[in-house]
């Protein structure tokens, strides 16, 4: 409960530490409340902060200096971070292939003078795949709960003991059962995305903004973004046609 050098955790129902701290207000005290917008980035979330506090106990059993823990610690917690994206959730998003590629020879078409950052192509276009990825329901632990990321796994409140996630059921470890794969990234999102509650988007002028597909259009438009066809074009590589992308049924003439 006073210790610097490990995060605070919060206290569930049923006195487990096994939430993100919360304020009396149930709001999450974390740096970027995104990361409360539901259940499972919240458990997420969760999770690197008990990684975290575990590394921290092995750094003092293994005789580190009291004054570097937290600094090694963070530096421990970082580079496995990063491991993961990309020895793990790369190649299972590209393929294998192609990140050995760019390990191997560098990027092709990423470059940066004085240090990196994140292209706005990518950071609000290229990386929404992932809401193509949301299924319409999850299981979250062996009791067998089930339900909907919106409205059942809403964030900023706190999570009681029966929604606590067993990450077994969302990534392959040792000796359990394969775990719920992704939606397959297509040009459909699944339900509980296109009608986001109010405490997620707030008062809204018009029901479609309440609409990830929508809103993240209008991201685009606002910042000017180029299509990916256009990237494609730039890159040499031939844009698909709307046949391939399933948008035959579309007017895309403005292209």
């Amino acid at each position: 409960l006073n210790d610097g050098d490990k995060f605070l955790l919060g206290i569930n129902d049923i006195g487990q530490a096994k939430d993100v701290p919360r304020n009396q207000q149930g709001r999450a005290l974390v740096s970027d409340p995104r990361n409360d917008v539901h259940l499972l980035i919240s458990q997420l979330h969760l999770a690197f902060l008990m990684f975290h506090n575990h590394v921290v106990d092995l750094l003092r059993a293994q005789g580190v200096p009291a004054a570097n823990v937290f600094t090694e610690a963070r530096r421990i917690v970082t580079w496995h971070y990063q491991w993961i994206a990309v020895h793990e959730f790369l190649p299972l998003s590209v393929g294998e292939d192609l990140v050995n590629d760019i390990l191997a020879h560098g990027p092709r078409f990423y470059t940066y003078e004085d240090r990196p950052y994140i292209p706005v192509e990518f950071a609000d276009a290229a990386y929404r795949f992932g809401h193509s990825q949301v299924r319409p329901f999850y299981t979250l632990n062996r009791s067998g709960v089930r339900g909907q990321l919106f409205p059942d796994w809403k964030g900023t409140c706190p999570v009681t003991h029966d929604h606590v996630i067993e990450w077994s059921y969302f990534f392959n470890m040792d000796d359990a059962q394969p775990p719920q794969a992704s939606k397959r990234i297509d040009t459909r999102i699944a339900h509980p995305l296109i009608d986001l509650p109010t405490a997620i988007v707030g008062e809204t002028s018009i029901p479609e903004e309440h609409s990830i597909a929508y809103r993240d259009l209008e991201r685009g438009r606002a910042l000017d973004l180029p299509s990916g066809e256009a990237l494609a074009r730039i890159m040499g590589v031939e844009p698909l046609k709307k046949e391939e992308l399933g948008l035959e049924k579309f007017d895309l003439s403005g292209e």
